[in-house]
């Protein structure tokens, strides 16, 4: 059976909001990739964080905790890196959206609630 071509792919038209198509072209240029790769790359990023994010990070808290750390292998090294700085990067988006809700659900709260 033919593998599909390009121009079979699903498509999505999709509507940026300000600036956000810049940052993805800069990525995409700091990276090699046309915007699509690019844009096809984080979704797939999110997707699997999503899934596993906790997981991992609930795991790599154990790991700190115990003497695993001192056994690694200079690659493992690298690797448990890389993966704890993609952890905190998705943390740190959690903890700003989680604000961001937060500030909107206080805000809603004020408004609905009645005067004394």
């Amino acid at each position: 059976m033919a593998e599909k071509q390009v121009r079979d792919y699903d498509k999505f038209m999709l509507r940026f909001p300000d600036g956000m198509r810049d940052a993805v072209a800069e990525r995409a240029k700091e990276n090699g990739r046309s915007m699509n790769s690019e844009i096809i790359d984080m979704i797939n990023n999110a997707l699997h964080l999503t899934t596993t994010g906790q997981e991992a990070i609930d795991y790599m808290l154990e790991v700190a905790k115990s003497d695993e750390v001192n056994d690694l292998s200079d690659d493992d090294r690298v690797q448990v890196e890389t993966l704890l700085l993609q952890l905190a990067e998705m943390t740190t988006k959690k903890i700003e959206q989680g604000s961001k809700n937060l500030s909107q659900i206080l805000t809603l709260i004020s408004r609905v609630k009645k005067p004394s």
